[in-house]
């Protein structure tokens, strides 16, 4: 029964399916509840999709797993302003007064949650599957 204390190849799996989940929500322009993301004033203006225009985001996503865990994520710092949401502001080390923008200076810029990180109702549901295998199959010998 060593597959019943080494969940290697689930963590595996369950991290590749939330990494394909993630970087579908890009393709989608949707959170992880299927709710459609705010459209950036770029997208609005310009045309395109929100938070692909240079695909930075999207490119740095990755996932990670070992015998207990799997992660999915990015390293980029602005990641957690997109997720999240907040008010964008000069550093007041910077000196600035405004942040250069697309669309000319602004005193600071607001900008609406959109996540892409999480777990969804699919994302779930497939979870809960891939480790109800992973113990059937260790339970029968098969792992």
């Amino acid at each position: 029964l060593a597959a019943s204390s080494d969940f290697s190849p689930a963590m595996r799996e369950i991290a590749g399916m939330m990494e394909f989940a993630v970087r579908g929500r890009f393709e989608r322009g949707e959170d992880p509840s299927g709710k459609p993301w705010e459209p950036s004033q770029r997208a609005r203006q310009q045309g395109g999709k929100t938070l692909v225009d240079t695909a930075a985001l999207l490119s740095s996503i990755a996932s990670d797993s070992d015998r207990f865990s799997a992660v999915v994520g990015t390293n980029l710092v602005y990641a957690a302003i997109h997720q999240q949401g907040g008010t964008i502001r000069p550093r007041p080390s910077s000196g600035k007064k405004a942040l250069n923008t697309p669309f000319g200076p602004r005193g600071a810029v607001n900008m609406p949650a959109r996540p892409f990180l999480g777990f969804g109702p699919y994302e779930v549901q497939e979870i809960e599957t891939i480790l109800e295998n992973h113990l059937r199959n260790a339970f029968e010998g098969k792992a």
